[in-house]
């Protein structure tokens, strides 16, 4: 036990003499020297496939460059930025933090972490830069192909010299792992900025692009309790049932996040009770989906008879979960409602 303590002490020390070495560094640096300094230490690291012990650390000043970059795409794109004291007035409401955890959530070291994560934990307060983001590592957020184009030489020798060295982990450029690199790296610029605007500067307009795109995100965003946006238990509704939905198998959205859309989560009396906004979307989605549908030709089989256009996802999704409700006696209630709900909208 001894021995290994000693270890961590030793692996740790080495990090911290490696990372004050990088801070050294890049001091002195532009912000685009910085880019440039960063990139082509990622591209020597190699791409990570998240199953990979990740070599390139993603601490304080990394995400200072990241912020920046992305700060400036931002004011190209009409974003408004907040003063610091009004970042943190936003940020502490929206995610419900008191004093002591929005300055240890915005003031983190170091966060260790897959590519591409998409889980609310990972959000990255940057309130020097005015903006909230992911821990997208440099090359997933700057086209290099097309900025640096010699650093693609670089990788190039950088995968050959780790091919030769005998290591049998597999090397993959950041270019051709991602067929389209260039949109690739503009889809994430885009994503960021999307949600900046729709969590800092109110703009729900966004809120489409990030449901049909983010589905899992908004979601945990309406789970957590977040209550700016009326109209995103709508679309997540209208996302999750038609647009995800066939023959009640769930593309990418599990039965059970539904279900917590039409369910307060909480028990009254031992009970489940049903969220009742919910079913007043549902019967709009249900309607706007009738009107569509009466709008498409009448269609006819061979022999003449008339073929049924009108067939509701939201009907049908609602009949599973009855029978999905009726197996658990605290669900009573909510199966009673759910009937009443059907056969009021026949």
């Amino acid at each position: 036990m001894k021995k290994i303590f000693i270890l961590l002490i030793a692996v740790y020390t080495l990090q911290g003499c490696l990372n004050a070495e990088t801070k050294h560094r890049t001091a002195t640096l532009s912000h685009q020297d910085k880019v440039y300094y960063y990139l082509k230490e990622e591209l020597k690291a190699g791409y990570s496939h998240g199953d990979e012990r990740q070599t390139m650390e993603m601490d304080r000043a990394y995400f200072s460059v990241v912020g920046e970059e992305l700060r400036q795409y931002f004011k190209k794109s009409g974003f408004k930025f907040l003063d610091k004291e009004a970042f943190k007035h936003k940020v502490t409401k929206l995610f419900k933090l008191n004093e002591k955890s929005y300055i240890k959530e915005s003031n983190r070291d170091y966060i260790d972490t897959i590519s591409l994560p998409f889980s609310m934990d990972m959000l990255t307060f940057l309130p020097d830069k005015g903006l909230l983001t992911f821990p997208y590592k440099m090359p997933e957020i700057v086209d290099y192909v097309k900025k640096y184009p010699e650093l693609v030489v670089f990788e190039e020798r950088a995968n050959e010299a780790y091919k030769k060295s005998g290591n049998i982990e597999q090397r993959v450029s950041w270019n051709v792992i991602h067929k389209d690199y260039t949109q690739y790296t503009r889809d994430n610029r885009d994503y960021i900025l999307s949600l900046n605007k729709y969590l800092l500067n109110d703009d729900f307009t966004q809120r489409t692009w990030l449901v049909e795109n983010s589905y899992t995100l908004m979601y945990d965003l309406y789970a957590s309790g977040y209550k700016e946006d009326i109209g995103l238990l709508k679309a997540l509704l209208k996302e999750g049932i038609r647009d995800k939905h066939k023959n009640l198998e769930w593309y990418g959205v599990s039965a059970e996040s539904i279900e917590y859309l039409l369910v307060i989560p909480k028990k009254v009396e031992g009970h489940y009770m049903v969220r009742e906004e919910a079913f007043v979307h549902l019967t709009e989605l249900m309607a706007e989906e009738k009107e569509k549908l009466s709008k498409l030709p009448i269609r006819r089989s061979k022999d003449g008879k008339l073929i049924l256009t009108y067939s509701s996802h939201y009907m049908s999704a609602l009949k599973y979960f009855t029978k999905r409700f009726k197996k658990i006696e605290a669900y009573k209630p909510v199966v009673t409602y759910i009937e009443k709900f059907l056969k009021r909208i026949k």
